[in-house]
């Protein structure tokens, strides 16, 4: 790999990283009014887990991950088991 190749994934990473960030800012909005509001639509908190699945690859989002999946247990533990397994897989992948 090439200097140049290195700066280049180093400017998508922080670019990447940014907008995961930005991007969070509204998932913890969208975690607090499901858990405040007892929501319990497991269509909605399964896209959100998904998304924070997803940050835990630019090293954001765990402490939402953990609140919102302990929420969905109360809700469909079996699904809320894969979900922890998904995070326990990507940490240690990481």
């Amino acid at each position: 790999m090439t200097r140049e190749n290195f700066k280049e994934i180093r400017k998508l990473f922080a670019k990447a990283h940014y907008a995961g960030r930005k991007n969070l800012v509204y998932l913890r909005e969208d975690i607090g009014n499901i858990i405040q509001n007892n929501i319990t639509s497991e269509k909605k908190i399964e896209g959100l887990l998904d998304q924070l699945l997803d940050c835990l690859y630019l090293g954001i989002g765990e402490e939402e991950f953990k609140k919102l999946n302990r929420y969905y247990t109360t809700i469909n533990k079996d699904h809320a088991t894969f979900y922890q397994r998904s995070y326990q897989d990507i940490v240690e992948e990481i």
